[in-house]
């Protein structure tokens, strides 16, 4: 019996040995009790003047999870000096706000008005980032993170680099406004 116990172990420790050779050889890092995995999408969204709305929210980064996919810890994060066509270079007096939405039922967007900055001036932005925090987005939501402008005067196009963080067990489609 114990011979019988001591081949089971053996079989035991030469799959997970097994096991700890293929995770190493993949580029990312398993584990059995979580699978999902820390994915970040990095681009730049625009602000047309022509095009901006400076009375509502209009989303500047969407994200959309694969069918059937959560997604957890998603964070926003945006460069708020960039180069010479960014908020801080752009903006003098004018102010943003930040805030993030989502389409719980799929169709209307909602805002979350305890994210929401304080407004935000492009003088005040040197140097400056910003990050929010949306937490879970269920398998059928859509969130964004949404701006408000008060103004673009002088501005034709502003850009603002920004990246999205999240856990999922599959890539989401991140859409930049342009």
């Amino acid at each position: 019996m114990n011979a019988l116990r001591s081949k089971i172990f053996a079989a035991i420790l030469l799959v997970g040995a097994v096991l700890c050779g293929v995770a190493k050889a993949t580029d990312f890092s398993w584990r059995l009790f979580d699978s999902q995995i820390m994915t970040s999408s990095i681009g730049t969204a625009s602000i047309n003047s022509g095009t901006a709305t400076y009375t509502n929210w209009q989303p500047l980064v969407t994200v959309v999870p694969q069918t059937g996919q959560a997604m957890q810890d998603v964070r926003f994060v945006v460069d708020l000096d960039a180069a010479t066509t960014g908020i801080a270079s752009t903006l003098t007096s004018q102010t943003l706000q930040f805030t993030i939405a989502r389409k719980v039922d799929g169709t209307n967007w909602r805002y979350s008005n305890n994210v929401a900055t304080s407004a935000l001036s492009g003088t005040n932005s040197s140097k400056q980032s910003i990050e929010l925090a949306c937490g879970l987005v269920g398998p059928t939501e859509t969130v964004a993170l949404a701006v408000k402008a008060s103004s673009m005067t002088g501005v034709a196009v502003m850009t603002v680099p920004s990246a999205v963080y999240y856990r999922s067990q599959s890539r989401a489609t991140v859409t930049l406004a342009q």
